[in-house]
């Protein structure tokens, strides 16, 4: 669902909606709850994503090409490492 401001533009909204149960008369209560901030956080989330997935592609293709050994540490501590198949031949 959308808010749609006076000036024209939109808010991402939840609508929520029940009933309270222990009153004499039906009593609802209802909220409204502006999900903006959490729309930009998916989005940036899926931009740094891209940017990650476009990085290993890149890194990829190095390994894949270069003639030179390489070997990557993908941890701090050096457990998972990958090289290319000039390192390969190097080590035997």
């Amino acid at each position: 669902k959308e808010y749609i401001r006076p000036d024209g533009s939109r808010i991402p909204i939840l609508i929520g909606v029940a009933a309270l149960p222990g009153y004499e008369r039906l009593t609802w209560i209802c909220f409204v709850v502006d999900l903006s901030e959490r729309k930009q956080a998916e989005q940036a989330l899926r931009a740094s994503e891209l940017r990650e997935k476009s990085r290993a592609a890149l890194l990829q293709t190095v390994l894949n090409t270069s003639p030179a050994p390489i070997w990557v540490a993908l941890d701090r501590d050096c457990e998972k490492i990958i090289g290319n198949a000039a390192g390969d031949r190097l080590l035997g």
